[in-house]
């Protein structure tokens, strides 16, 4: 489970990208498309950055 969680930032990422993607090719005129995948991209970027905090953390009280 610890894995998953370490990878959920990028993978939100990637899934941000590739609506964004959808939405460039298939020429769908939606704005509910963008909102999710900007949402998507920055739930990605805020979870990445919590994961490496915590990962980050975690080796700074082994070293003490």
């Amino acid at each position: 489970m610890r894995t998953i969680k370490k990878y959920i930032g990028i993978t939100l990422i990637v899934l941000g990208v590739v609506i964004f993607t959808l939405y460039y090719f298939l020429k769908i005129d939606s704005n509910a498309l963008l909102l999710t995948g900007l949402a998507a991209v920055l739930l990605g970027v805020i979870g990445q950055i919590w994961s490496m905090k915590r990962e980050n953390d975690g080796a700074d009280e082994m070293n003490k």
